[in-house]
């Protein structure tokens, strides 16, 4: 699992992608606001997973190598 995870985050290919698909759904919003806002919402909310993943990860990396 940690190999998969290290694959992932360590991949420019992978997020690379994911923030211009993010970037070209969030353009077709403009004439309809509160989808707009709710789309930013579920940005917002995945990429504070993705950080809190990548921290942790990171942290668990440090306290359980040793």
């Amino acid at each position: 699992m940690n190999k998969l995870i290290d694959k992932i985050t360590s991949s420019d290919y992978f997020l690379v992608p994911l923030l211009l698909i993010l970037g070209i759904f969030n353009y077709g919003w403009v004439f309809y606001p509160k989808l707009g806002e709710l789309w930013n919402a579920i940005n917002g909310v995945v990429f504070l997973i993705i950080i809190v993943t990548a921290v942790l990860h990171g942290l668990g990396k440090y306290l359980f190598s040793k």
